[in-house]
């Protein structure tokens, strides 16, 4: 379920941003990269302790007429996805750390639309 999570975070996130003003939405911005990154760091934990026995997937029906499921998680030995997750997740607050002296006038929509970006580069 925390997989899911770290893709709902920024995707809520983002839809809210871009209808907050140019100052409350850098905040809100880095709030939510923050907190998207901390989830990040303990799926990064459960996943290098198989031992604890957590399941980093979510399987479930979607549209059951047509046998549509929704289905995303971090599998055992794929470590490769593991770290593009973390790169994604660390990137965001860097971004967001480059806005900080600039206003363009559209930070907002810069901040909406890089949490949107990272909540479809997540999922």
């Amino acid at each position: 379920m925390l997989s899911a999570f770290i893709i709902l975070v920024p995707l809520l996130a983002g839809l809210l941003t871009l209808m907050t003003d140019r100052k409350l939405s850098l905040i809100f911005g880095f709030f939510s990269g923050g907190i998207t990154l901390m989830m990040g760091f303990a799926a990064y934990f459960l996943y290098c302790r198989p031992q604890l026995g957590v399941d980093l997937t979510v399987n479930v029906g979607w549209i059951d007429s047509l046998g549509a499921r929704f289905a995303l998680g971090l599998e055992p030995g794929d470590s490769l996805s593991l770290l593009m997750v973390m790169l994604t997740l660390f990137i965001v607050p860097v971004l967001l750390i480059n806005l900080i002296n600039k206003d363009t006038g559209r930070n907002h929509l810069f901040v909406g639309l890089t949490l949107l970006a990272q909540a479809g580069l997540l999922g």
